[in-house]
Formats: structure tokens, C-alpha cells, sequence
């Protein structure tokens, strides 16, 4: 891995409250700068990541209801009342 120098300005008083940090943690600055900038990129990886499966839920969701394996809402209503009826009698046969 080649490495390349970064050089950039910040408002001073952040520069020095990072710093003190830094210290008081005894972690290098460098190194601390490095592990952001690694940390970010993966935020971004996963968000990515993240995004891809959600829209293929919605599109094979939105190719079910095409194809007809959807519910109305009157359906999904009744089954949701069922299971919670269901719940509710397995909870009082428990106690």
C-alpha cells in the first residue's frame, strides 16, 4: 500500500482539544486520524450495503403484489388480530 500525505486546515482550538485528548488517551495523532478516516469509509460500505438489500426488499415485495401474493389491508388485519389472540391465550395458559 503506497501512502500519500495529507495536509489540511482546522479551526485551532479543535486541533488543540484533539490533541489533548489524544495524549490523555496516549494514542497517536496520526494513527488516531488514520482509524477515522478507515472507520468512515466503512460507515459507507455498510450504509451501501444497507441500502442495496433494503431496495431489493421493496422490489421483491412490489414484484409480489404483481404477481398477486399480496395481502389487503383488511387481510393483514385479521391475521394480526389472530396472532395476537393467539399470543394473548398462549400468555394466560402459561400463567
Amino acid at each position: 500500500m503506497s501512502e500519500q500525505t495529507v495536509s489540511f486546515s482546522v479551526d485551532a482550538s479543535l486541533l488543540s482539544a484533539f490533541v489533548h485528548v489524544a495524549e490523555k488517551n496516549a494514542c497517536d495523532n496520526t494513527e488516531l486520524l488514520r482509524a477515522f478516516m478507515a472507520e468512515y469509509v466503512q460507515q459507507d460500505v455498510r450504509r451501501n450495503h444497507y441500502d442495496m438489500w433494503f431496495k431489493g426488499k421493496v422490489e421483491r415485495g412490489l414484484q409480489e403484489l404483481e404477481a398477486g401474493r399480496g395481502l389487503t389491508q383488511e387481510q393483514a388485519l385479521a391475521q394480526m388480530g389472530a396472532f395476537k389472540s393467539s399470543l394473548a391465550a398462549s400468555r394466560e395458559g402459561s400463567l
